[in-house]
């Protein structure tokens, strides 16, 4: 409520851009 989508939208680019090499290195899948 009252917050608009896209800063949620920018949170989850800013979370995914930091799991993503966590991501990769655990499971060996880039992305």
């Amino acid at each position: 409520y009252g917050a608009p989508l896209p800063f949620f939208r920018s949170v989850g680019d800013e979370i995914h851009g930091a799991l993503d090499p966590v991501v990769t290195a655990l499971t060996g899948v880039p992305g």
